[in-house]
């Protein structure tokens, strides 16, 4: 039960060196706050860009309904070269995606959105072919450079869960802009200016774009924490978000590739598997938008008419864009939305190729756009939220824009004039395209199963699993009274090499080393770890104890630095929930204040790698050595005798298992078992503790650790005395873990564990663990909820 605390004397976090004065109750409101204003001001600018940015390449199509042809003497011939010759350096340029991280965002913004505006703008002034095509050449090189990175740039101020609604609303544009394109193409041509139409459809669509640079150049944030539009408080907010998100700040993340990861990135096969899903997508994408008043042309709609009802059906698919990817973020089901709407957009491409009704034609557009540009918007999401690293999702990212923009190099050439009006052979060969997309997305999904199946078998080694169904073992436990304890002697190694046969390994990392955490320069709540694989089980994963100790190390150091006068050294409560496996390597723990008070104050703590939260726990922090308050007698524990205790080395374990080499275990004589634990009294256990150093003494950070460090009771279930009995049996992962600190364990050389194994029922056990020291008093009581895992899944 966790403590309560009446009558608090602070509510809110007070003023430390640098510190500002945030309401403990505020930090989420703060968090929202930043969200919401990045929604408000960085999303209408990137919108508004990517929006000219799909209407200055696509508006040739409006043009050449305008008469721009039959204007400059061009041949069909040509104007499909008009079209290719964009994808050309817009494929050989997509490099530059990676632009984003080595360039300030607001000067790269600024280069690209300017050059692709003049670029645009000067299409008005054409007289023949060729300036055309130096026109459309150069805008491609500056487009380039600023749509297909700013999904990468998105993952710099939004977490993993938040930026697949963004991607959305961000790529939502396409589909507004060719709706927009429509109407404003129909407003520009069916006027009688002196200039002509589509030269004045040119110049009124490209000049908004020069304007729009120099605005991007001043609202263009670099980083959430150089924002014009977040104050101090919020900026210390995004701040912490980035190094939740990657473990450094948005400001650190700007300005350097790791080479290394761009070669990972290149050689992972699921990043080749969305480049193809994009080629697909888009070589329906790129020819839609061009060639629909076309299209609608020859289902006898005057030019004019066929500019305007081009625009409803993407209307539509601005709708689903926002939905569908809203929709994934909330079910975490992006690759059955893709394969849904890839079928949806297939779909209407049969029924433009095979019927000749106009209302039904009409009507089939509609489901090709609503199936095309949804896809997409789902399938970038999907790449950045399945790499780890900044560099990793750029490399994913240019990769998937130089292999997927080859599609509309296919796509623009689908429709040559003389295969009007009904097109069989494009619309055929981009229905064919969008069901193979919904076919790769199918095999995406199968094979990032097959991994997270993988990792799973990683949680259960790891002890940290969660979740699951309420099938699973039962076991009959005794009767409290049926048993006596079973009695083991557990000696923990954590410095040196010593005599211990199990710890034969001299390159150990110390106790003291393994949970060493620093402070986080620039920041007062954020701090780094390095967990070593010594301390981790045979699949490198880290032990529960082991992070809880972490955790308590950086409660601990919050306190020191952040708030000394309060003299609350001690954590006196801790409850800790396991979401995901910490595997080796360096972790970031996150303190965050919840409630400060005179004699007790509670933090929230977060300990993440850079990819993912692992553990979540609620700290109690006070004061052991001046606590003061009323005391009732209670019974001392009784202890068993060391002395009758009997080794027995793990003939399984003693080699597989890092950890073990710290350990040698004492079982009373008799019963023994080749693994952890006697098969008398299974369900019940005592068992000593000592640091093997002789001159090491337990203190509360030692003590964490030995709180879920327990010895697998499940084991001694099934086991029928062969080395067969290995597939009846069952080992165990923490779900959470409670523990309530009565006595500082500073000094005491042993202490004993009494381990209880109440119900095991439905896949699941509660297991009480008391902490005693030498003289009966009770040092801690630990309750933990465990997952049973049947070991022959585990060992797959």
């Amino acid at each position: 039960m966790a403590m309560v605390v009446k009558n608090p004397d602070v509510t809110h976090v007070e003023n430390g060196p640098g510190e500002s004065n945030i309401p403990a109750y505020q930090v989420p409101l703060i968090q929202k706050q930043v969200v919401r204003k990045l929604d408000w001001n960085l999303m209408p600018l990137i919108l508004a860009l990517y929006l000219v940015s799909f209407l200055d390449r696509s508006n040739i199509g409006n043009a050449q309904t305008a008469g721009m042809s039959k204007a400059l003497n061009l041949s069909d011939s040509q104007y499909q070269w008009l079209l290719t010759i964009f994808y050309i350096p817009y494929i050989t340029f997509e490099w530059m995606a990676l632009m984003w991280k080595l360039v300030p965002p607001h000067w790269w913004a600024f280069c690209t959105v300017l050059v692709w505006g003049i670029a645009s703008t000067l299409q008005a002034a054409a007289q023949n072919w060729a300036s055309l095509m130096v026109c459309r050449f150069m805008l491609a090189v500056a487009e380039a450079g600023y749509a297909p990175g700013i999904p990468y740039l998105l993952s710099f101020f939004y977490l993993r869960n938040e930026i697949g609604l963004r991607c959305g609303i961000f790529l939502s544009a396409a589909p507004l802009a060719t709706c927009f394109a429509g109407a404003l193409a129909f407003g520009i041509t069916s006027g009688h200016s002196a200039l002509e139409n589509w030269r004045l459809l040119f110049l009124v669509e490209g000049l908004p774009t020069v304007i729009l640079a120099f605005v991007a150049f001043y609202i263009m944030p670099d980083s959430p924490e150089k924002a014009r539009f977040l104050n101090d408080e919020e900026k210390e907010a995004a701040r912490a978000r980035a190094i939740r998100q990657v473990g450094t700040e948005g400001a650190e993340r700007v300005g350097h590739l790791n080479y290394k990861e761009i070669g990972l990135a290149l050689m992972d096969v699921k990043n080749w598997i969305t480049a193809l899903m994009y080629f697909s997508c888009n070589v329906s994408f790129s020819s839609l938008p061009v060639f629909l008043p076309t299209i609608l042309t020859g289902m006898h709609f005057t030019s004019i008419d066929a500019q305007g009802l081009a625009a409803p059906p993407y209307f539509l698919s601005f709708m689903i864009c926002i939905l569908s990817t809203w929709i994934a973020d909330q079910t975490q089901q992006r690759g059955l939305m893709i394969i849904g709407l890839s079928v949806i957009g297939g779909t209407g491409y049969i029924i433009l190729a095979t019927v000749s009704s106009t209302a039904i034609r009409y009507f089939a557009i509609y489901l090709a756009a609503a199936g095309i540009f949804p896809a997409i918007s789902n399938i970038l999401p999907w790449v950045l939220n399945n790499q780890g690293t900044d560099t990793k999702r750029g490399t994913g990212m240019a990769l998937l824009q130089m292999v997927g923009q080859c599609g509309p190099l296919l796509g623009t050439r689908l429709y040559p004039q003389n295969e009007g009006p009904y097109y069989t052979k494009g619309m055929s060969v981009c229905a064919a395209f969008m069901f193979f997309n919904a076919f790769l997305a199918l095999v995406l999904r199968s094979l990032l199963q097959r991994e997270n199946k993988k990792f799973e078998v990683v949680e259960r080694l790891a002890g940290q699993a969660t979740g699951g169904d309420e099938k699973g073992a039962n076991f009959a436990i005794e009767n409290e009274d049926s048993f006596g304890y079973s009695l083991t002697l557990f000696i923990m190694a954590t410095a040196h090499k010593s005599g211990n046969p199990a710890s034969d390994d001299s390159n150990l990392v110390p106790f003291e080393k393994a949970v060493e955490v620093k402070l986080v320069e620039g920041t007062k709540d954020t701090f780094s770890a390095t967990l070593t694989s010594d301390w981790c089980n045979i699949a490198n994963i880290g032990f529960g104890g082991i992070c809880v100790s972490l955790i308590l190390a950086a409660s601990r150091a919050y306190f020191a630095t952040t708030h000394p006068l309060r003299s609350q050294p001690d954590p006196i409560h801790v409850t800790a929930q396991f979401l995901s496996a910490v595997p080796a390597g360096r972790l970031t723990i996150q303190v965050q204040p919840e409630k400060l008070g005179r004699s007790y104050s509670v933090v929230r703590v977060s300990l993440r790698t850079a990819t993912a939260i692992c553990t979540i726990a609620f700290v109690t922090q006070g004061n052991l050595a001046t606590e003061s308050g009323p005391n009732f007698e209670t019974p001392k524990f009784e202890l068993p005798n060391r002395a009758k205790c009997k080794e027995v080395i793990s003939k399984v374990f003693a080699t597989a298992n890092p950890a073990t080499k710290r350990c040698r275990i004492f079982c009373p004589p008799g019963g023994e078992t080749p693994f952890w634990t006697p098969d008398l009294g299974r369900h019940r256990r005592d068992q000593w503790a000592r640091l093997t150093d002789d001159d090491s003494r337990w203190d509360l950070l030692s003590l964490a650790c030995i709180a879920d460090w327990i010895p697998a009771m499940p084991l001694n279930y099934g086991y029928d005395n062969d080395m067969m009995g290995f597939l009846k049996m069952y080992g165990h992962s923490t779900i959470s873990l409670t523990m309530e600190i009565k006595k500082d364990p500073k000094g005491a050389q042993w202490l004993l564990q009494r381990a209880v194994m109440n119900a095991a029922k439905n896949g699941r056990f509660d297991l009480d663990v008391k902490i005693i020291d030498e003289d009966g008093d009770l040092v801690a009581s630990v309750c933990q909820v465990n997952k049973l895992i049947p070991l022959r899944r585990a060992a797959l």
